[in-house]
């Protein structure tokens, strides 16, 4: 679904502005050159455009985990466990078998400024604005017996999900007062999955709680479409006829991830935890949309590579400390706080098979912080109410850091839980238009905004 506010016209006549929507000059670029580093941010939707293509994660927890605000490290959420903190599979005798989904909907709108003959900007010009729907599953179990515990599960590990459309219309002359017809529709889909299955274990001993996780990432299906549906030929479209290309690859080697965690409950009332998670590889073949740092956005994006390439992009391991707190409250409530480090000078891309012969690249990004906290509160009938809110610092800069709330509730009938939960989260950005059309420029960058909506249910039961 995709609808625009204000059609895109052809740039060079825009009214009010002399070239105010012209593209950005395309620059020459030697791939062995100018491909440098992407990016992975703290959250995957965010910069949706140039974060699709990265080791970002799609599966952060079920949902009661989500409500909390993405807490895992110092509470027990049976399969979530297995890559949050692997110390805390269960927290009773029992097994539970849980499966789920997370939808994700996200409404991008991309705008330029309206210049008066004085060079003042009038307003912003939203001329595109993109809907999408997508969905991932996760499912999985843990057994314990009170003191050791097993489990194993399956989630999304990576996507590069992006969806854009724009209607692009021609221009009539000043005495024609009929609407521009349309021309053409320019269109980018990304899609595909890489998911991780892990199996783990954990054992307590007294007020301690140890835990290991180990994951192997596998997936296919991994595809570009890009290209322009032409209805008439036009000077506002970048080809005379239509030209829509699918370009496919693929991971080509099996990575494993591992986890390693450790609880300590220092009271009844408090617990501290520690997670630490391994460096993930992956290596991707037969890719021809080629992740590079664009000089005019200082941003990362793509270009069309002539040859198919093999990439392979190692993600910095990460570690997490978190505290889990019980007030002495009349009604039960939980509060946590977690902070992630990550240290980005771990972070590489490299081609082993570049025409340039060099063997893997960096870039110098800073670490990054995210805070993430939540409460849960049990009413007098036993249900919860949950909140939760997420800081997600940037390596790239300051501006692109995110804010995220989230919240839900629960239910449970007997041995049947169920938990739902929604998140959102907005950010804006600036970056070049995403269709260049040879022989115009670009004077100013276009106005990025996104917002994603998150709904996720999870179904679980134990056997006791």
């Amino acid at each position: 679904m995709h609808f625009n506010s204000m059609m895109k016209k052809n740039k060079e006549t825009m009214p009010m502005n002399k070239g105010a929507k012209t593209m950005r000059k395309r620059f020459s670029i030697s791939i062995h050159l100018t491909i440098t580093t992407l990016l992975l941010l703290s959250t995957v939707w965010g910069q949706s455009y140039f974060n699709s293509n990265l080791l970002g994660r799609s599966y952060q927890g079920n949902a009661r985990a989500m409500a909390l605000g993405h807490v895992g490290t110092t509470e027990s959420f049976g399969m979530t466990n297995l890559f949050t903190n692997p110390a805390l599979l269960a927290d009773g005798p029992g097994l539970r078998l849980e499966g789920g989904f997370n939808s994700a909907h996200r409404m991008e709108s991309r705008s330029y400024p309206m210049m008066d003959q004085f060079e003042d900007v009038v307003t912003e010009n939203i001329y595109n604005i993109t809907e999408s729907w997508q969905t991932n599953y996760n499912g999985g179990g843990v057994w314990s017996n009170g003191t050791l515990a097993v489990g194993a599960g399956m989630a999304p590990y990576w996507s590069p999900f992006f969806r854009y459309r724009e209607d692009v219309r021609g221009n009539l002359s000043a005495s024609n007062f009929n609407r521009d017809p349309l021309v053409g529709t320019f269109q980018l889909d990304r899609s595909g999955l890489v998911n991780e299955t892990v199996f783990g274990m954990s054992a307590q001993l007294r007020k301690f709680h140890f835990g290991v996780s180990v994951g192997l990432l596998s997936g296919g299906n991994l595809n570009t479409v890009k290209g322009t549906t032409v209805l008439r030929p036009d000077a506002a479209l970048d080809t005379d006829t239509t030209n829509v290309t699918t370009y496919g690859y693929e991971l080509d080697k099996a990575t494993m991830v591992y986890r390693l965690g450790v609880s300590f409950d220092m009271t009844k009332r408090i617990r501290l935890a520690w997670n630490t998670e391994s460096s993930a590889e992956m290596t991707f073949k037969s890719v021809t949309e080629v992740p590079f740092m664009d000089p005019s956005a200082a941003l990362p994006g793509y270009l069309i590579s002539d040859t198919t390439m093999t990439i392979k992009q190692t993600q910095p391991s990460r570690m997490t400390l978190g505290v889990r707190l019980q007030p002495t409250n009349l009604l039960r409530t939980k509060a946590y706080f977690e902070v992630e480090f990550i240290d980005w000078s771990q972070f590489k891309i490299a081609y082993p098979d570049s025409i340039s012969g060099q063997g893997e690249l960096t870039s110098p990004l800073s670490q990054s912080i995210t805070l993430r906290g939540g409460v849960e509160h049990e009413l007098f009938n036993g249900m919860p109410i949950r909140a939760g809110l997420i800081y997600a610092g940037s390596p790239l800069a300051k501006n692109l850091a995110q804010t995220w709330i989230t919240f839900g509730s629960g239910y449970q009938y007997g041995n049947l839980i169920i938990d739902v939960a929604g998140e959102f989260g907005n950010v804006i950005y600036t970056y070049p238009d995403l269709f260049v059309v040879a022989g115009q420029t670009h004077q100013d960058d276009e106005t990025i905004h996104e917002s994603t909506t998150k709904f996720a249910l999870t179904l679980a039961y134990v056997f006791k």
